[in-house]
């Protein structure tokens, strides 16, 4: 591959990552403002990145992603990205915040349990 190919596939990649960055950012204020539906809409445009990630980034989109669902009352889309997260965490155990790791695993808990969702013991500190 010549060189300024290979330059410009690297700088491609890199500004990719920077972007998945930027954009998880913006669905972390939003989530942090209860602001569900619009972190939906910014997770919803970086889904097709999600194998490409990172294990941090990845672990993050699908916190995100499975708490906002919860928040919203959208069990089954919570249940699955949770799940998704929990296995991702477990291959990357400091990919997310124990604070975090600790929240996840509540709201796994209720929604197992089939009780109300979005109780108000959920405090995730980011």
């Amino acid at each position: 591959m010549p060189r300024g190919t290979l330059c410009v596939l690297v700088l491609a990649l890199v500004g990719a990552c920077v972007s998945v960055r930027s954009d998880l950012e913006s669905a972390g204020l939003h989530y942090e403002q209860a602001r569900y539906e619009a972190v939906l809409t910014w997770l919803e445009e970086l889904e097709a990145d999600l194998p490409r990630m990172n294990p941090t980034d990845r672990s993050t989109f699908l916190y995100l992603r499975g708490m906002s669902a919860f928040r919203l009352g959208q069990r089954d889309d919570a249940t699955h990205y949770l799940a998704l997260a929990r296995e991702s965490i477990a291959l990357d155990p400091d990919s997310l915040s124990a604070s975090l790791q600790s929240t996840l695993e509540r709201a796994l808990v209720v929604l197992a349990s089939g009780t109300s969702t979005a109780a108000p013991q959920f405090g995730d500190s980011r």
